[in-house]
């Protein structure tokens, strides 16, 4: 019985129609995260974002959303991942691609 769970995510495609819902939400994020000038430590082709951020810019984010701190960088600047998942609504990476908009004006 220690595999039914993941006999049930294989099959008809499930886990590849999950990975792809995260993937597709991290490229959105992605873009996003570009499109204000946010540099990226990687170009990640999976679920995971690396931005680099200034020191403060990610504290005051730290207060908002939850991320891990990847590591400290040069210039004052912080590397952080985020993670997309497959029940991560898109509407939450529009709110945290706002509030970044927000934290970095």
């Amino acid at each position: 019985l220690r595999g039914v769970q993941f006999d049930a995510s294989l099959r008809g495609g499930l886990y590849l129609s999950l990975a792809a819902h995260a993937n597709a939400l991290a490229r959105r994020l992605t873009a996003g995260l570009e499109a204000l000038g946010v540099p990226l430590l990687a170009d990640s082709p999976s679920n995971q974002v690396f931005p680099i951020l200034p020191e403060g810019a990610a504290e005051a984010l730290g207060r908002s959303v939850e991320f891990e701190v990847e590591r400290g960088m040069d210039g004052g600047r912080t590397c952080i991942r985020f993670v997309t998942a497959w029940h991560t609504p898109p509407e939450d990476v529009d709110a945290l691609l706002a509030l970044m908009e927000d934290l970095l004006k």
